[in-house]
């Protein structure tokens, strides 16, 4: 199966300023995204306990889902609203 080619995506990432998303900046540059193109919304520009910011934060970005995944001992889901 081939992989998704993400490397002219738009991408928001938050807690992408925190440990886990330091590496995940990482990975997604290793990986052929462009820095410019990952948007980090940080506070005070962005509280994304408010549906304003979190609308203005993906605004022009290339998916605005909000998926999660969960996980089971079983299997694994994603899971979109």
């Amino acid at each position: 199966m081939a992989g998704i080619n993400i490397t002219k995506n738009k991408i928001v990432m938050t807690g992408g300023a925190g440990f886990l998303g330091t590496h995940v900046t990482r990975a997604l540059t290793a990986r052929g995204v462009q820095k410019e193109n990952i948007f980090i919304p940080h506070s005070p520009g962005y509280d994304l306990r408010k549906w304003k910011d979190c609308k203005r934060a993906v605004e022009g970005k290339d998916q605005e889902n909000s998926g999660y995944k969960s996980h089971d001992r079983h299997q694994e889901q994603w899971h979109f609203e």
